[in-house]
């Protein structure tokens, strides 16, 4: 398995992550629960801003896309 695999699965991981926490947010919108929906939007920022961090590493180590 080479690097970018790896991090392709890496990368996979969390955007299946950010997008249960969005689904998630819009179901307790739906309901009327906002504390929930805050939370899970919550969770949403903080796995994109780590996706963005792992692509910058990613980018400035290898010089590569992954």
């Amino acid at each position: 398995m080479t690097i970018n695999e790896i991090y392709q699965h890496i990368i996979s991981h969390m955007i299946k992550g950010m997008m249960v926490h969005e689904q998630m947010a819009n179901y307790y919108d739906f309901l009327g629960l906002q504390g929930y929906k805050t939370c899970h939007e919550f969770h949403y920022m903080e796995e994109s801003f780590a996706y963005r961090e792992v692509c910058h590493y990613f980018i400035s180590h290898f010089n590569m896309l992954i």
